[in-house]
Protein backbone atom coordinates (compact mmCIF):
# COMPACT_ATOMS: atom_id res chain seq x y z
CA UNK A 1 0.00 0.00 0.00
CA UNK A 2 0.67 3.56 -0.12
CA UNK A 3 1.45 6.56 2.33
CA UNK A 4 -1.98 7.79 3.31
CA UNK A 5 -2.90 10.88 0.76
CA UNK A 6 -3.30 14.53 2.13
CA UNK A 7 -6.88 14.00 1.16
CA UNK A 8 -7.37 10.79 3.01
CA UNK A 9 -6.00 12.32 6.43
CA UNK A 10 -7.19 15.65 6.05
CA UNK A 11 -10.21 15.35 3.68
CA UNK A 12 -11.57 16.54 0.61
CA UNK A 13 -10.21 19.80 -0.45
CA UNK A 14 -6.95 19.28 1.32
CA UNK A 15 -4.14 20.63 -0.76
CA UNK A 16 -0.48 21.43 -0.57
CA UNK A 17 2.05 23.12 -2.50
CA UNK A 18 5.94 24.12 -1.84
CA UNK A 19 4.91 26.44 0.46
CA UNK A 20 1.33 26.30 2.01
CA UNK A 21 -0.86 23.50 2.98
CA UNK A 22 -4.56 24.38 2.89
CA UNK A 23 -7.59 21.99 4.98
CA UNK A 24 -10.69 22.98 4.44
CA UNK A 25 -12.01 24.00 8.20
CA UNK A 26 -15.24 21.95 7.17
CA UNK A 27 -13.22 19.10 7.75
CA UNK A 28 -12.32 19.68 10.68
CA UNK A 29 -14.35 17.51 13.28
CA UNK A 30 -16.71 19.39 15.72
CA UNK A 31 -15.25 22.84 14.61
CA UNK A 32 -17.70 26.04 13.83
CA UNK A 33 -15.55 27.51 11.26
CA UNK A 34 -15.59 31.66 11.69
CA UNK A 35 -13.08 34.11 10.01
CA UNK A 36 -10.89 34.04 13.64
CA UNK A 37 -11.15 30.43 14.56
CA UNK A 38 -8.75 30.17 17.77
CA UNK A 39 -5.11 28.35 16.18
CA UNK A 40 -5.58 26.04 19.44
CA UNK A 41 -9.26 24.86 18.26
CA UNK A 42 -7.67 24.48 14.43
CA UNK A 43 -4.76 22.43 15.66
CA UNK A 44 -7.08 20.17 17.97
CA UNK A 45 -9.20 19.61 14.93
CA UNK A 46 -6.15 18.36 12.79
CA UNK A 47 -5.35 15.97 15.86
CA UNK A 48 -8.81 14.75 15.88
CA UNK A 49 -8.59 14.10 11.92
CA UNK A 50 -5.64 11.83 12.80
CA UNK A 51 -7.29 9.80 15.38
CA UNK A 52 -10.17 9.44 12.98
CA UNK A 53 -7.86 8.39 9.81
CA UNK A 54 -4.40 7.80 11.33
CA UNK A 55 -5.46 4.92 13.15
CA UNK A 56 -3.71 1.34 14.72
CA UNK A 57 -6.06 -0.37 12.90
CA UNK A 58 -5.20 1.17 9.43
CA UNK A 59 -1.23 1.40 10.28
CA UNK A 60 -1.15 -2.68 10.95
CA UNK A 61 -2.92 -2.68 7.60
CA UNK A 62 -0.70 -0.35 5.87
CA UNK A 63 3.11 -1.16 6.31
CA UNK A 64 4.12 2.32 4.58
CA UNK A 65 2.00 4.39 7.32
CA UNK A 66 4.11 6.40 9.52
CA UNK A 67 2.12 7.52 12.36
CA UNK A 68 -0.43 6.02 14.61
CA UNK A 69 -3.04 8.83 16.23
CA UNK A 70 -5.25 7.67 19.32
CA UNK A 71 -7.61 9.10 21.67
CA UNK A 72 -6.15 8.16 24.72
CA UNK A 73 -8.08 8.78 27.70
CA UNK A 74 -9.92 11.71 29.88
CA UNK A 75 -9.34 12.88 33.55
CA UNK A 76 -10.54 15.29 35.82
CA UNK A 77 -7.93 17.79 36.82
CA UNK A 78 -7.83 21.47 38.43
CA UNK A 79 -5.99 24.34 36.77
CA UNK A 80 -6.54 27.99 38.43
CA UNK A 81 -8.38 27.09 40.79
CA UNK A 82 -11.39 25.74 38.03
CA UNK A 83 -11.99 22.47 37.30
CA UNK A 84 -11.62 20.84 34.05
CA UNK A 85 -12.02 17.64 31.85
CA UNK A 86 -8.64 16.99 29.97
CA UNK A 87 -8.67 14.93 26.99
CA UNK A 88 -5.27 13.00 26.24
CA UNK A 89 -3.85 11.77 23.05
CA UNK A 90 -1.52 9.51 22.16
CA UNK A 91 0.77 10.17 18.86
CA UNK A 92 3.19 7.42 17.86
CA UNK A 93 5.95 8.16 15.06
CA UNK A 94 7.60 4.92 13.11
CA UNK A 95 10.59 6.03 12.13
CA UNK A 96 13.99 4.25 10.51
CA UNK A 97 16.66 3.55 13.57
CA UNK A 98 18.85 4.77 14.39
CA UNK A 99 16.72 8.28 15.03
CA UNK A 100 17.40 9.83 18.53
CA UNK A 101 15.21 12.90 17.85
CA UNK A 102 12.08 13.06 14.83
CA UNK A 103 11.68 15.45 12.63
CA UNK A 104 9.14 15.76 10.16
CA UNK A 105 11.05 14.45 7.50
CA UNK A 106 11.53 11.59 8.84
CA UNK A 107 7.71 9.98 8.91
Amino acid sequence: MAEPTLEQVFGPGATEDANSITIPKANLPGLTTAANNRAESLFLGIVQLGAEHLTQLAFAANPDQSLVVAYASRDLTTRDGNDHVRHNYFLSAYVPTPINAVTPDDV
